[in-house]
């Protein structure tokens, strides 16, 4: 498994709608997506990819992140790497498991 985590800030919170468009979790066979609000104007964007070659083709939501930093709209973050082995046990392959550990890591 490999993870891209985006965090970031809106220099504006009036374009939160752009945000939004990538709000609801999606979850796929190889891919899993969790929007997180931290407050007023600022969040954290996860993706969780079946591997590193699935992460490269799936670049839709990093561009739009990136181009909102381009434009001097947004301060944005970008980590992305492996999960650990231990990660694949059944019970932290659950969302609130990954999610909550991959943010503790980093």
């Amino acid at each position: 498994m490999y993870a891209r985590k985006i965090t970031f800030t809106l220099l504006a919170p009036s374009i939160w709608p752009v945000i939004e468009a990538v709000r609801k979790t999606h979850i796929g066979d190889d891919y899993r997506r969790y929007l997180m609000k931290t407050n007023s104007n600022s969040g954290l964007l996860m993706e969780v990819f079946a591997s590193r070659q699935s992460a490269s083709q799936k670049l839709e939501v990093l561009r739009a992140l990136q181009g909102l930093h381009e434009q001097a709209m947004a301060k944005v973050a970008i980590s992305e790497g492996g999960l650990r082995s231990e990660e694949h046990t059944s019970e932290l392959q659950s969302p609130m498991y990954l999610v909550c550990r991959l943010l503790l890591e980093k």
